[in-house]
């Protein structure tokens, strides 16, 4: 099944509107600066195409908005992952709430933090 592209938000716009969370998008900034500081200290450059292939193996499309990005699509876990030449853009379907925008990241997240053990 493809993906509807105008169907997807950035969790940050789900954060943003409500407080039952107590400050998601500071752990959710803070996790991506960490990633990038690990990656570049280990000598693997940054979060791109390629570190997110080892991760989570072939993407499952590649799509041209403003830039060529390749996508990964995880339905089952909620979230969606676009990577272009500027680096990752995680986002969750349309429509979550704030909780399940969190438990998608957690998801991502344990398993980007598992590939890096």
């Amino acid at each position: 099944m493809k993906l509807d592209h105008s169907r997807v938000t950035r969790p940050e716009n789900l954060w943003a509107l409500s407080s039952k969370l107590e400050d998601p998008y500071r752990d959710f900034a803070r996790w991506w600066l960490r990633l990038s500081v690990r990656l570049w200290e280990d000598g693997k450059q940054k979060p791109n195409t390629v570190f997110f292939k080892k991760v989570f193996g072939r993407q499952d499309e590649v799509i041209m908005f403003r830039h060529r990005n390749w996508v990964w699509n995880r339905p089952d876990a909620g979230w969606v992952l676009y990577v272009d030449k500027r680096g990752p853009a995680f986002h969750v379907a349309l429509g979550s709430t704030e909780e399940d925008a969190w438990d998608a990241w957690e998801d991502f997240k344990t398993q980007v933090n598992a590939y890096l053990e």
